[in-house]
């Protein structure tokens, strides 16, 4: 198997699985790549907004915009990255702190704007603003095809899911058989499933935290009573 698995490949592969005529170079102009392609970037932007994949993570440091929140119970903006598919989590650093000051931070998408409370609501006011960090899935792969060759990147669960998506294209616009295309498309999400739990086997698991009110509300209340006759010994009387 050829490996990494760029667009032209992938296409033409499924091309000659569906007996269609394969493409000699990408956008020829030809039926089977204008089909092919608007399925491959379809179900690629769909693939990607479906899991925080970490192959495409990014970690970057915002910069405040400077606006006043339209929202009061704010009273920091930024700007979301151009390339930014969706967030994963902010973070807040407060001057002269160390490694344990970084904190968990609550948010609002307003527009394509993140609003945030630094400084306890209303307008920023603060002499020190305070680092702001956030993580999230980044369209923009280094490649040699403007982010549409993730081959390299992706695991290989993921790219037959892609191979399924871009199936479905070729049975509904080259084929005009909208039953075939709809068992691929279904067939696509099913390995897109498989290729997320993939992808979450690449990280350490994380431990459960057992907050105690939440274990209180699983417990009928009152508490059981001791039994009658029981005084601690392990028998009766």
């Amino acid at each position: 198997m050829t490996w990494p698995l760029n667009k032209l490949a992938l296409i033409n592969e499924q091309l000659a699985m569906t007996g269609n005529n394969l493409v000699p170079v990408a956008d020829d102009g030809s039926d089977e790549w204008t089909v092919c392609s608007a399925g491959y970037e379809s179900g690629m932007e769909y693939m990607l907004d479906s899991h925080d994949w970490k192959q495409l993570t990014a970690v970057l440091t915002l910069n405040p915009t400077g606006q006043v929140p339209g929202d009061d119970q704010f009273d920091t903006v930024y700007n979301k990255p151009s390339d930014c598919i969706h967030i994963i989590w902010l973070r807040v650093s407060y001057a002269g702190g160390t490694g344990g000051s970084d904190f968990p931070l609550n948010y609002q998408i307003v527009g394509n704007q993140i609003y945030v409370n630094l400084f306890g609501g209303g307008t920023n006011t603060g002499t020190t603003t305070p680092t702001v960090t956030m993580k999230y899935v980044s369209s923009n792969v280094p490649n040699s095809q403007g982010g549409s060759d993730l081959g390299p990147f992706m695991l290989r669960t993921f790219m037959t899911a892609l191979r399924k998506f871009v199936e479905a294209a070729i049975y509904r616009g080259l084929s005009e058989d909208p039953a075939e295309a709809r068992q691929s498309e279904a067939a696509a999400k099913m390995l897109l499933q498989e290729a997320r739990t993939r992808s979450d086997q690449e990280q350490p698991k994380r431990a459960i935290f057992n907050y105690r009110i939440t274990a209180s509300r699983r417990v009928r209340r009152p508490f059981p009573p001791t039994p009658t006759g029981w005084g601690g010994t392990g028998i009766p009387g």
